[in-house]
């Protein structure tokens, strides 16, 4: 399927993961991977359900199991080990068909209003050579309302001047408690009803 579509809107707000490249499944994925067998499936399964941000995800299974390793491996080891598996495994699968080149020729404000922490977004985006295409990247240090907040008062717009491209329910509900237009994407991995 190739992203694209056509808007009046001033200005387009892309969430990153199940948008812009397929990686929502990666990620959950990698919470298994990083542990190398020696945590519960069970233990992980049931932390990785409560869509806790990475850092949080990893401190909440590294307390809660037995890992000799623990004496050895901190949790920013842990951090760092599913941050670069994650990375990696983006850059293999590469930008949904179309994204590129929608980015390129658009002569709308691009932003991306991402969960993922800005440290790990920025690093991907420039790999993946779509950097230069956003005028804002704003990642999970913030929520993805401020930073839809953040974005009114730095473009002096209103709401109604944007669009939303999501694929996650939360993704919804932060643009209709908003009044900002959202446009669903059906990634795999998505939540929204059709």
């Amino acid at each position: 399927m190739e992203l694209a579509f056509e808007t009046n809107k001033s200005v387009i707000v892309f969430d990153f993961d199940g948008v812009l490249i397929e990686s929502n499944r990666v990620k959950k994925q990698e919470f298994f991977n990083i542990w190398h067998g020696e945590v519960s499936l069970e233990l992980i399964v049931n932390i990785v359900e409560k869509s806790l941000d990475r850092f949080e995800t990893i401190t909440e299974i590294y307390n809660q199991c037995e890992l000799p390793m623990k004496k050895k491996y901190s949790i920013n080891y842990y951090v760092e080990a599913y941050s670069e598996r994650v990375e990696r495994s983006m850059m293999e699968i590469g930008l949904k068909n179309g994204v590129k080149k929608l980015l390129e020729e658009s002569n709308k404000i691009l932003v991306i209003n991402s969960a993922t922490p800005n440290i790990y977004l920025n690093k991907i985006l420039q790999k993946l050579n779509i950097f230069h295409c956003f005028k804002y990247i704003l990642g999970g240090d913030s929520s993805k309302s401020n930073n839809f907040f953040f974005l009114k008062s730095e473009l002096s717009m209103e709401f109604d001047d944007m669009i939303f491209i999501g694929d996650m329910q939360s993704d919804k509900d932060v643009a209709d408690s908003l009044g900002v237009e959202f446009m669903p994407i059906y990634s795999i991995e998505t939540n929204l009803l059709r």
